[in-house]
């Protein structure tokens, strides 16, 4: 892999930005909650086809494909409870929805690249990635925002500060504490393995290798993400939204 910038696309944002469309019938128009924050990235790897910028591994693939009809399902539910008197015209229409989606998301397989991934360096890194995240979860489960307010404020302004100082140290540890109830997903772990050993393989040290995601456990909350950090320092991985990472592109000339 060449020092241009690479994005490795996790399966959500694949889904997110292959799941829309227009009913003809109603006027709606219905789209995946995130896909306007994946558009802007997709535009540039579209506009770079030739620079081989977006990267998919056959994992993403496979799992954007078993997914898809569950994300067609949820985006109609949420269309129908904006529009209730046309939710028996919109879930009548389900199969031709889903074959508009499905033949999206081949549309922008197309402007991906595929990297294959020996499954002995899947295996590998998953490891150690496996190793991060449960540090995490235990730390999750230890952690007691009142407890570092004390350990940080002097009692005589704990009443005083508690409120304020409780809502930082939410923002602040809000990707760990999701771990609580929303542990990681082995399927996302396999994810962050290959891309590791992508980042692994390029020859400039100092190429730039993305890993764009919608989900909590890769990209940063409210801009703080204590995991996101971990994975950038200890892996080489910048994780964030889509849309973050076409303005970094963007910035580094890649229009």
């Amino acid at each position: 892999m060449s020092s241009v910038p690479k994005v490795i696309l996790d399966t959500c944002v694949l889904v997110s930005a292959s799941v829309h469309g227009f009913y003809e019938e109603t006027g709606i128009s219905l789209e995946h909650k995130f896909y306007g924050r994946t558009i802007p990235l997709f535009d540039v790897l579209r506009k770079n086809i030739d620079k081989r910028i977006g990267v998919v591994t056959f994992t993403v693939e496979m799992q954007a494909l078993t997914v898809l009809a569950k994300a067609v399902t949820e985006a109609l539910e949420e269309e129908s409870e904006r529009n209730p008197d046309q939710r028996m015209q919109l879930f009548m229409s389900y199969s031709a929805l889903f074959d508009k989606c499905h033949k999206h998301l081949y549309e922008n397989l197309e402007i991906l690249v595929r990297e294959p991934i020996p499954p002995d360096q899947r295996e590998k890194h998953y490891l150690a990635v496996s190793a991060m995240y449960d540090r995490f979860e235990d730390s999750a489960g230890d952690l007691d925002v009142d407890k570092l307010i004390r350990a940080n404020v002097t009692p005589r302004y704990y009443k005083t500060v508690r409120n304020e100082i409780y809502g930082q140290y939410q923002k602040r540890f809000h990707q760990v504490l999701k771990l609580k109830q929303e542990p990681v997903e082995d399927s996302d772990k396999m994810i962050l393995a290959e891309a590791v050993y992508l980042h692994s393989c390029r020859s400039d040290a100092t190429a730039k290798t993305y890993l764009a995601s919608t989900d909590y456990h890769f990209s940063p909350i409210n801009s703080e993400g204590p995991i996101t950090d971990e994975i950038r320092k200890r892996f080489g991985i910048i994780c964030d939204w889509p849309d973050k990472i076409a303005a970094n592109l963007r910035s580094d000339g890649i229009q």
